[in-house]
């Protein structure tokens, strides 16, 4: 919630957020759970093996500060923020951008390349960061999706792509990049 402060004006706007904070939360994180397996192979089951397989696949998403589960192949962390699971939960969430009347398209200054967007993408982040870790035992287990257990991943997350921005607007502009294909692609 701090990165979402430092974008609202009015104390109406933060009540409105925080009364539907986590109703939001929960349904982002509903839908990453459900795209989970097909997104990075995640395997049902309660085999030695499958247990194995998917806890190697947790470890791996999650190992390292490139967090290898945000680019389109965790295996060649290059591609940083542009895993299709980013675009796809957006696109399903309280139909963002189904019609010209969805709050994606009505509120399109949220979704504009800057803190907006960083603040969504620390969002999404945290989102698959958590539906990610309810198969770190090898077998599926739902886990809450808390602030009081993943705001410090959500700041984490936001803190990196503040200093992703400063490091790419001297050399690539990838942040603003990346930023601006999410959103043409909902669009």
């Amino acid at each position: 919630m701090t990165g979402v402060r430092l974008l609202i004006h009015s104390i109406d706007a933060v009540i409105k957020i925080k009364d539907r904070t986590s109703q939001l939360r929960c349904v982002m994180k509903t839908i990453a759970r459900n795209l989970l397996p097909g997104q990075y192979g995640f395997k049902p089951g309660h085999s030695d093996e499958v247990i194995a397989y998917n806890r190697d696949l947790v470890n791996r998403l999650k190992s390292g500060t490139n967090r290898a589960f945000s680019h389109i192949d965790p295996g060649n962390p290059v591609t940083a923020c542009r895993n299709p699971i980013f675009a796809d939960i957006l696109a399903k969430t309280c139909g963002w951008f189904a019609n010209p009347k969805g709050d994606g398209i009505r509120y399109g200054h949220y979704f504009t390349p800057g803190r907006s967007m960083q603040v969504v993408m620390a969002q999404l982040l945290t989102t698959v960061e958590c539906a990610i870790d309810e198969w770190q035992t090898g077998i599926h287990k739902d886990l809450d999706f808390r602030e009081s257990v993943y705001a410090s991943v959500f700041n984490k997350h936001l803190e990196w792509l503040v200093e992703w921005e400063k490091f790419s607007r001297a050399h690539s502009q990838a942040d603003v990049c990346m930023q601006r294909d999410l959103i043409q692609e909902l669009r």
